[in-house]
C-alpha cells in the first residue's frame, strides 16, 4: 500500500486522457466533462478508502501502479500510473473499463478485494465470460 504521502503527488494527465474520457464516457455521469472525469479519478488516486492502488506486476504493464475504484456510475475503473523519473509526479496516461478493457480483468479484482477485505470496503465480483470461465 502506498503511503498518504505517495497518494498527494502531484497528478499530471496527458494529452491521451482527454480521448479516453470521450471514448470511455459510459464511466462516468453524463453530465461529466472532461473536467469532472479527471477530478473523480483524482479523488480515487487520493483517498485511500475510495481508490486502492496496486503495483503494477503485469508483465507487459507500462506503468508502475494502477488505482482501482468504483466509479460513481458503479463501473470499476482502472487509472493506470506511472511515477516519474524524479518520483514527485504521478503521470496518468489513460483511463480502463477494467471488467472489459483487458484480457484478465480478475487480476485487478482479486488484488482490489485483497486491500479492499483489510480496509472494510466492499468486494467487487469476479468476472465471469463466455462459457461460465472465470478469467
Amino acid at each position: 500500500m502506498l503511503s498518504q504521502e505517495m497518494r498527494n503527488k502531484k497528478i499530471r494527465p496527458t494529452i491521451h486522457i482527454l480521448g479516453a474520457f470521450k471514448e470511455r464516457k459510459h464511466l462516468f455521469p453524463s453530465h461529466f466533462r472532461s473536467v469532472d472525469c479527471f477530478n473523480e479519478c483524482t479523488q480515487a488516486i487520493r483517498d485511500p478508502m475510495k481508490g486502492i492502488i496496486i503495483p503494477d506486476e503485469r508483465p507487459d504493464a507500462q506503468s508502475n501502479y494502477v488505482c482501482v475504484y468504483v466509479g460513481s456510475t458503479g463501473h470499476v475503473i482502472g487509472i493506470p500510473m506511472i511515477l516519474d523519473d524524479h518520483a514527485d509526479v504521478w503521470v496518468v496516461p489513460t483511463v480502463k473499463d477494467l471488467r472489459k478493457d483487458f484480457n484478465n480483468p480478475n487480476w485487478f479484482i482479486s488484488n482490489y478485494n485483497e486491500v479492499a477485505k483489510e480496509r472494510g470496503m466492499q468486494l467487487l465480483s469476479l468476472v465471469v465470460r463466455g462459457n461460465n470461465n472465470l478469467y
